[in-house]
């Protein structure tokens, strides 16, 4: 089951200041395809158990929230690395196009990190051959 973001503060600790990958799809309890894609959300978050945090945040409970996001359609789901947005889903989505998009974010993760290392090893390097 996807948690619940419950308000400004909760937001803040369980996504600005994260800095894993999370999703966050904004929704309301009424809307049809708020309840489908969360469905279809929760079907895929096993699949990223060590990857991604889900959260569901309902926009009639935190207006403040969907207004400073720009969300006006439903749902609209944001994916966020180290409190930014980096993929915006708009609208509802087979599950293989939403887990595609899931993908590219957690390899769009993994490619920083990857250039971190590579960026650092290169420093090293020429620290070494300016000492030598």
């Amino acid at each position: 089951m996807i948690e619940y973001i419950l308000g400004p503060k909760d937001f803040g600790e369980k996504v600005a200041a994260n800095p894993e990958l999370v999703l966050v799809e904004f929704k309301t309890s009424w809307s049809g395809s708020s309840q489908i894609f969360t469905a279809i959300l929760e079907s895929l978050q096993p699949s990223y158990k060590n990857q991604v945090q889900f959260y569901e945040l309902d926009i009639e409970q935190n207006p403040s929230l969907a207004l400073y996001y720009g969300i006006y359609h439903l749902p609209t789901t944001l994916i966020f690395k180290e409190g930014e947005i980096i993929d915006y889903i708009e609208g509802l989505y087979p599950k293989a196009i939403i887990a595609e998009r899931i993908q590219k974010s957690i390899d769009s993760k993994l490619s920083s990190k990857q250039h971190l290392a590579e960026d650092e090893l290169q420093m090293d390097n020429n620290t070494s051959n300016n000492l030598s």
